[in-house]
């Protein structure tokens, strides 16, 4: 592939004030057109604006006329205004910072392109952005994860779709309130949102404005966070346990290698005495905490049956270390919001109950089957259920079992999407040490257009959420803001 390149050091004027060469003419013209700024070109030919623009004009048709040819062999590349258009977005929304941009340009392509110009770019292509976001329909958006992320102390909202990780919310505020986010919301009301779900951390002004701007949903608190700060309470009991055993190792190290005084003795054995029992108290920590994960996940039990188990699993926690206050209060906290946390429950059971009825089977028949699970595969009360589930379902039963599977699935009790669309927002923020509130429409469409080259799901790859969302395929992203490439042309 060849690349047209532009170097001012080449040029030399013609005689006479305001006359040009033909070759001068053109090579004035491929300046202009490959928008060289035009204060560069008035230092170096003394030309007037509207005839260095005029020029440009001329130059494009030339250059499309010549690249046109019958004997075209190979393309090229024009250093135009359309490249730079999209050269500018497109390393913008892969997290590049206009300083980087403008030096990227200069080394790869000899091509000069300043933060102003850049800056320019952006603030024209973020309102198509937006304008093409809002044309967007949300109906089909029924569970939503909400969270914030900061940027140099100011929140920006976030919201996607579950189902199809669309992102139909990223909007800086000035807090995060319940007002602003039920304004927020609202807004996207008139896109046709009406979500039945929403998966968040749980904070105040987030919880109130979505139940606020829609009365009606459910709200599922995020398991994931509060497992996460459950977990480093663990973590910090464990800690303190491996740097005092750590210390007894060194005492013992002390009086076996060297003469020490009787308070070193005094000093370990006071320390060993009770190491066992400590280290056997922190081990039954992690143990009961690894029970709180699963029986907080699909384990087979039902609703009441694992609050039951999960509160005595905190009771068994606070026990043994009634002391440890930063302990205590994540227990505490944990406990306040168990009922909201496994809210999943309840809804996968009324999902369960309505497939029993378009499988044409007893109402507890996905029941029994979900509670299969709490079992090992080679128990008596497993093959027992099997056998009971076989007389259900008979030759079914498979395709049941199938069923069940797809329902946990679209059960969600984590925000993980979310989660995803706030690291992926960071990318940009740091690169640009925050982003401006109007260009974040620019990388919402930029994350719903871009295919997924890997996922958890293989349904995904290869698709965009957009895609996913509306179920018809859409142009490139660059090609949606900017139309179509007119900078790669063929060559004679």
């Amino acid at each position: 592939m060849m690349i047209t390149r532009f170097n001012a050091g080449c040029k030399e004027r013609a005689e006479g004030k305001g006359k040009f060469t033909a070759k001068e003419r053109l090579e004035i013209g491929a300046a202009s057109a490959m928008g060289i700024p035009y204060r560069i070109a008035e230092e170096q030919f003394d030309i007037s604006r509207t005839h260095y623009h005029d020029l440009g004009k001329r130059a494009d048709c030339v250059l499309e006329s010549l690249c046109a040819s019958e004997q075209a062999t190979e393309r090229v590349i024009v250093l135009n205004k359309a490249f730079r258009e999209r050269l500018v977005v497109s390393l913008t929304c892969y997290g590049m910072s206009a300083t980087n941009i403008t030096a990227f340009a200069e080394e790869m392509f000899a091509y000069s392109i300043s933060g102003g110009t850049i800056w320019n770019i952006l603030k024209e292509a973020s309102p198509k952005a937006e304008a093409l976001e809002k044309s967007v329909s949300l109906e089909n958006v029924k569970h939503i994860a909400t969270d914030e992320v900061f940027q140099n102390g100011e929140p920006v909202l976030t919201g996607a779709d579950l189902d199809t990780g669309y992102v139909f919310l990223a909007q800086a505020a000035p807090d995060r309130s319940a007002e602003t986010w039920k304004a927020a919301l609202k807004e996207k009301e008139g896109q046709g949102l009406k979500p039945e779900l929403n998966v968040s951390d749980g904070g105040s002004g987030l919880v109130k404005g979505v139940r606020e701007a829609f009365p009606e949903i459910e709200t599922q608190l995020d398991i994931f966070h509060a497992l996460r700060d459950l977990g480093n309470g663990v973590r910090s009991v464990e800690e303190a346990e491996i740097k005092r055993l750590s210390k007894l190792f060194d005492l013992e190290y002390r009086i076996q290698t060297t003469k020490t005084y009787l308070p070193t003795k005094q000093e370990y054995d006071l320390m060993n005495q009770n190491t066992p029992a400590r280290l056997l108290q922190s081990d039954t920590l992690r143990i009961l905490f690894d029970w709180l994960r699963e029986y907080t996940a699909f384990s087979g039990c039902g609703y009441q049956e694992s609050v039951s188990l999960c509160e005595w699993i905190l009771d068994e926690m606070a026990a043994l270390y009634p002391k440890r206050d930063a302990l205590q209060r994540q227990i505490r906290r944990f406990r306040q919001r168990l009922p909201d946390l496994l809210a999943f429950l309840p809804r996968l059971q009324r999902h369960m109950r309505d497939m029993a009825r378009q499988f044409h089977a007893e109402e507890s028949a996905f029941a029994l089957l979900y509670a299969q699970k709490a079992w090992e595969y080679h128990s008596e009360e497993y093959r027992f259920m099997e056998k009971k589930l076989y007389r259900i379902f008979g030759e079914r039963l498979p395709e049941a079992r199938e069923t069940l599977t797809e329902m946990i699935r679209h059960t969600y009790r984590a925000s993980s999407s979310d989660e995803n669309v706030n690291g992926r927002l960071r990318v940009f923020m740091n690169a640009r040490r925050g982003v401006p509130s109007w260009q974040l429409p620019l990388y919402q469409m930029f994350l719903n257009m871009k295919k997924a080259k890997r996922s958890r799901r293989r349904e995904r790859i290869g698709t965009s959420a957009l895609e996913r969302l509306t179920g018809q395929s859409h142009p490139d992203f660059l090609d949606a803001l900017l139309g179509a490439p007119n900078y790669i042309l063929s060559a004679p």
